[in-house]
């Protein structure tokens, strides 16, 4: 298998556990994934925002969590899941949530989302109960088969990541849209 079938990841993709909520394209084919990292970069306005209301976000990278993974190529429109481990903890003086169990999940060109600006979502459990944190876009972002690199992957809050986020950390600061920033990713196969 030549490394463009290997890696849709790189036309894709935190970060939580691979509950399926878009479907890959039909030419998926399996990948061994041995390690990497996923990182998220915040916006810089939104960081300024979460500064100004005293929040704080730790675990920005987290590791690609090893296993088979399915991937379309490429050329077949892209798309799959990523799982990781580790946990992104937000947290104000007051009250603290954990993001556990990122998955980056890319519908690659036969999405299931009726909106064509969404290409996938990134979920994670919070308070034990699994939760849609962000939508993503792979409008502007750049990949490499060769190196099995990603990056510019925009996040956004949606409704419920917004709702989660306000509820754990007893606020109304959080709304659906902004901008949390971008996702990048370099994943090591076998």
């Amino acid at each position: 298998m030549n490394i463009s079938k290997k890696i849709a990841l790189t036309a894709t993709t935190a970060a939580a556990v691979a509950f399926g909520a878009g479907t890959t394209a039909a030419q998926a084919e399996p990948v061994k994934i041995v390690g990497g990292t996923s990182e998220l970069t915040l916006n810089k306005k939104t960081t300024k925002t979460l500064d100004e209301i005293g929040v704080t976000v730790d675990g920005l990278v987290l590791d690609v969590k090893k296993g088979e993974y399915d991937y379309a190529p490429i050329a077949d429109g892209g798309g799959g899941v990523l799982q990781h481990k580790g946990t992104v903890t937000i947290e104000s003086e007051d009250a603290a949530v954990k993001l556990k169990k990122v998955t980056i999940d890319v519908f690659g060109d036969e999405g299931t989302q009726p909106d064509p600006k969404i290409q996938g979502v990134l979920t994670a459990k919070v308070g034990g109960k699994t939760v849609e944190v962000a939508d993503l876009s792979t409008k502007p972002y750049e990949s490499s088969e060769e190196d099995l690199t990603f990056s510019g992957l925009v996040t956004k809050l949606n409704k419920s990541g917004a709702k989660a986020l306000n509820k754990a950390l007893d606020v109304d600061d959080f709304e659906a849209g902004l901008k949390i920033g971008k996702l990048s990713n370099e994943s090591e196969t076998k």
